[in-house]
């Protein structure tokens, strides 16, 4: 191994990023050559005092006020997670809520006594200024007037049979 080898070699070398082999190589290249090894020393010591100068930094860091904007942001997503989880039990819950809505609807209409409803009597297609009654044959008649449209509706309740 040559000095311009090591030269090349030496950034790797003192990352300790070379195969073992390699690293090898050029620790005895730097044993023999008084330069190369000056250089590696130099090189080592630099890496040394940054590293020191970094962990220094680091532990002089005051990070006290960091950690509650940490939490409140931890905390914040812990709520929506748990927001989405009970949206997603919502349709289960909603279907089931549907159902038993249904259910006692029905059950109420079933246990209801029959309603009468109201039965159309004129039902043919009119020309706005003409009226069509069949007959009024009920007792219970209702008349609906809708000014706005133009229109008035009579509506006969027949109490026994269907109309035909």
């Amino acid at each position: 191994m040559t000095c311009g080898d090591v030269e090349r070699l030496l950034d790797a070398f003192i990352d300790r990023e070379l195969p073992a082999p390699m690293l090898l190589e050029v620790a005895r290249h730097a044993s023999a050559c008084s330069p190369c090894d000056a250089t590696l020393r130099q090189f080592a010591t630099l890496g040394d005092l940054i590293g020191q100068t970094l962990a220094d930094d680091a532990a002089a860091l005051d990070l006290a006020p960091v950690w509650p904007a940490v939490a409140r942001g931890i905390e914040r997503s812990t709520r929506r997670r748990r927001w989405a989880q009970r949206l997603r039990t919502v349709p289960a819950w909603g279907v089931a809520a549907a159902a038993l809505a249904a259910s006692a609807l029905l059950w109420l209409q079933a246990s209801a006594p029959p309603t009468r409803r109201p039965v159309r009597v004129a039902t043919a297609r009119l020309r706005p200024d003409q009226a069509v009654i069949d007959r009024l044959a009920g007792k219970h008649v209702t008349v609906r007037s809708e000014p706005k449209a133009g229109m008035t509706m009579i509506w006969v309740d027949y109490p026994g049979e269907p109309v035909r």
